[in-house]
């Protein structure tokens, strides 16, 4: 493999551990800001039931009008369904608020932390000189 200078730069940067670490730390952060501003957004949840009675229960009572018969009444509901939709939305939160802040700050360091790892890889690159 054959390099100029500046490509043997790059190729070193591109794979050096402490740099790419820095990197996935500003990547984490970045989706930390999204996790903490998801969290106050409006979130929506459901639930649905179905129920099924194969066998529906019944009692017999006698029928008023005529003594002599009697009445099969059902104590129940063969098919019955329900749902459940709820909506919650943070209206106000001061934990919110700071959470929110404190995560892009997070992130703020983490870019920070990088371009300095990425400074102090630079800054021990040994010097190349050519006397003739």
């Amino acid at each position: 493999m054959v390099l100029s200078l500046n490509k043997a730069i790059e190729y070193a940067e591109s794979n050096n551990l402490q740099i790419k670490n820095s990197e996935l730390d500003l990547l984490i952060a970045k989706k930390k800001i999204w996790e903490t501003t998801a969290s106050g957004l409006p979130q929506i949840s459901g639930t649905g039931t179905y129920l099924h009675t194969f066998s529906v229960p019944t009692a017999v009572f006698p029928d008023f009008s005529d003594p002599t018969k009697t009445q099969v009444i059902p104590l129940g509901v063969a098919n019955s369904t329900s749902w459940n939709i709820t909506v919650t939305q943070l209206v106000f939160s001061g934990e919110y608020i700071v959470g929110l802040r404190a995560s892009k700050v997070y992130k703020e360091l983490s870019a920070r932390n990088l371009a300095k790892t990425k400074q102090i890889f630079v800054n021990r690159l040994p010097l190349v000189t050519f006397s003739f």
